[in-house]
């Protein structure tokens, strides 16, 4: 299928008969449209449903972290590292270090590093300020701003004195080192959640149209370039340069490359899958992997390495891509217990290119699941995010 077939295959779903739906009444419980006093779209954000204090959002991020290490503790190590991969599936030298980390996992306790006070007050002061009317962390699209996610000077200082608040306090090496990791992913994660309900919000155009929720075709063409346009690595001077002059139709060229990019995952013939099932919103398909019912994700695979189809979704064990999705993170902060510490960046970008990318995709997954009522689906989707942030907008269990 052609791009130009697949534009035309959009245009379609954004059709007027599409609009006339009675469902997608989630998009209205989590997302707000914010006009000017002309009815100018002025900025699309996420509404404010936090339920937890900052202190017991930490606590239970915590408490998951250490409850996972407890239980590979107790694991036998061939079964964790077969969880994490087959050999065959991971770059030169990396596995060398997941061993030598899984070493350091169930050797060292982490309880005195993430007990802490100065770290479990640099990691409130994060929710603190991720949810500040004075910060902008929860807008998810500001149509008429080209310009609008590049300016994220205000959001790294923020960063970097909760990392103040670690650096001179914690005694020990290694500890220093954890702390600083988990400081830092767990600023990561604040954006992280922007993607996700990006994605959520991209899934319900696809679907309904953007008529639906009172927007229009232009405004929502918009939104979908201030979506990619945060998306944008601060070092790329030559794609944001080019994003400013075709902002009218920037966002729909980068999410058709989504869509052809899907396409030809899953008619690549894939080994992997005997069966395909349903679409679950334009990013993922449901299928059969052996005799094993999944959602699989055809925009993000396996690794960075591997063309592989990463799961979404897996109906056969619920809580398996969670708790893998730990093991990696733990892994990462591991290598950093070290004496000498063994961090490279090619492993992070490894390790991390196994989940993140994945995760954030599940905004897509989640609006599927929100919108057909399936809220124990949907709050399975949240939980294997492992991010905190993600948790204080998930649906009541």
């Amino acid at each position: 299928m052609t791009k130009f077939m697949i534009y035309l295959f959009i245009l379609t779903l954004l059709s007027p008969i599409a609009a006339q739906s009675d469902t997608g009444q989630s998009f209205f419980g989590r997302v707000q449209v914010e006009r000017d006093a002309s009815g100018g779209l002025k900025r699309v954000y996420l509404k404010n449903r936090q339920r937890f204090s900052e202190k017991n959002i930490v606590q239970n991020f915590v408490d998951d972290i250490l409850a996972a290490q407890e239980k590979i503790k107790s694991a036998n190590s061939t079964s964790v590292l077969k969880m994490a991969g087959e050999s065959k599936d991971w770059p030169l030298g990396s596995r060398e270090m997941v061993e030598q980390s899984l070493v350091f996992l169930k050797e060292y306790d982490l309880k005195p590093v993430l007990d802490d006070p100065s770290v479990r007050n640099a990691m409130e002061y994060l929710v603190q300020q991720a949810e500040s009317e004075g910060h902008d962390f929860r807008v998810l699209a500001v149509p008429d701003n080209p310009s609008y996610f590049n300016a994220n000077e205000q959001a790294m200082k923020i960063a970097m004195q909760a990392l103040d608040l670690v650096k001179l306090a914690v005694g020990n090496s290694y500890g220093v080192n954890v702390a600083i990791f988990v400081i830092r992913t767990l600023f990561d994660m604040i954006l992280e959640r922007r993607t996700f309900f990006q994605n959520y919000i991209l899934y319900h155009f696809d679907k309904y149209g953007p008529e639906k929720f009172g927007i229009t075709r232009v405004e929502a063409n918009k939104i979908t370039s201030s979506v990619f346009e945060s998306r944008i690595a601060w070092w790329d001077f030559w794609e944001r340069n080019y994003a400013k002059i075709n902002w009218d139709q920037y966002g729909q060229g980068k999410y058709v490359d989504f869509l052809v990019q899907a396409e030809k995952r899953k008619n690549s013939g894939n080994s992997e899958v005997s069966k395909w099932g349903e679409k679950h919103g334009f990013a993922f398909h449901s299928g059969e992997v052996g005799s094993l019912n999944k959602v699989l994700n055809l925009v993000n695979p396996w690794s960075v390495v591997s063309d592989k189809l990463s799961v979404g979704y897996d109906f056969s064990n619920t809580s398996r891509i969670r708790y893998e999705r730990t093991l990696f993170y733990l892994l990462q902060m591991a290598i950093r217990l070290a004496p000498v510490p063994l961090v490279s960046t090619v492993f992070d970008f490894f390790m991390e290119s196994m989940y993140i990318p994945q995760r954030q995709m599940e905004g897509v997954l989640f609006g599927y699941f929100e919108d057909a009522g399936l809220n124990k689906e949907a709050n399975i989707v949240v939980r294997q995010s492992i991010n905190p942030f993600l948790l204080m907008e998930a649906p009541a269990k």
